[in-house]
Formats: structure tokens, C-alpha cells, sequence
């Protein structure tokens, strides 16, 4: 009969317990409260400065990516599509990518369906993207150029 909090706290210790470097972290605070997602958090920071610890750290709401992460990579259908400084990525995005996920079109909810389960050739994006060229069907690579930041997109420069 532990709390979400408690049960959290006992997956840490039991990864620790393995004395492994590297901790894989799906999720981890998604399910308690916001007032306890802070005590994991530091948690999770005291420990990986302390112990020397690397977490690959699997969330949805990046809210809290920027109190473990040095390094993030964002994943849309299955593919990396932009990656480098945590702080960089965060809180300068790159644009094309911020307008292609923007908040849908109420009236767009099924065709927002189908295009997640259609498979996906060339830019995950191009379908969606307000700046889709013909080059976007081929598979774009990740490319740029300043803080080792990466988007995998056509129009940011190699």
C-alpha cells in the first residue's frame, strides 16, 4: 500500500541497487502529484551528481526535462526530429517544427488520426508543416549549425 511518490522512490532504490550507471527512466513522475514530482526530481538530480549517475529519461511532458537533462532529444513517430543543449532545445525551438505541432484544428481531430497512423515516408512532419516543400517526401537528415543543436528538417540549414 505505497503512494505513487513511495512507489517511485522504491523503483530509484531498486535500479541503485544494481549499482548501474546508467537508469532508465520511463515516465517517472507522470503518475504523482505536482508537489511530489519536485522531491523525485531532486531526487533523481542528487543522486546522478552524487553516484555520477546518466538517466535516459522517457517523458511527454517536457515541463520537467530541464531539471534532469544536460542533453534532449525530441521524438515524433518513432524518429529523433530535433536534438542538442536541453536549454537550447526547450526555449529556442526550431520554428518549422513548433507551427507543424501546434494545438490541432478541432474540426481536424479524425484527419489528426490518420495521419499518425499513415506510414510515415520522408519528413514525419510533411503532411502537417506549414512550410512543406516537395523535398520534404524524401527523408530528411538531422542538420545544423550553432550549440551541437539538430533538427531534422529541410529548410534548417546543413
Amino acid at each position: 500500500m505505497l503512494s505513487g511518490g513511495q512507489r517511485q522512490r522504491v523503483a530509484i532504490a531498486g535500479s541503485l541497487v544494481l549499482k548501474r550507471m546508467l537508469i532508465v527512466a520511463d515516465e517517472p513522475v507522470s503518475m504523482v502529484y505536482v508537489s511530489v514530482r519536485a522531491e523525485i526530481l531532486d531526487l533523481m538530480k542528487t543522486l546522478r551528481d552524487r553516484l555520477k549517475l546518466s538517466y535516459l529519461y522517457i517523458i511527454h511532458d517536457l515541463s520537467t526535462a530541464w531539471h534532469i537533462g544536460d542533453e534532449i532529444g525530441i521524438m515524433y513517430a518513432g524518429k529523433i526530429v530535433e536534438t542538442g543543449p536541453i536549454e537550447h532545445v526547450l526555449f529556442n525551438p526550431f520554428q518549422a517544427l513548433l507551427d507543424a505541432i501546434s494545438e490541432p484544428d478541432s474540426n481536424n481531430l479524425e484527419e489528426e488520426k490518420i495521419i499518425r497512423e499513415r506510414p510515415h515516408t520522408g519528413c514525419r512532419f510533411v503532411h502537417r508543416c506549414l512550410y512543406s516543400m516537395d523535398i520534404c517526401r524524401n527523408e530528411p537528415i538531422l542538420a545544423g549549425e550553432e550549440d551541437e543543436h539538430y533538427v531534422l528538417c529541410f529548410i534548417y540549414p546543413v
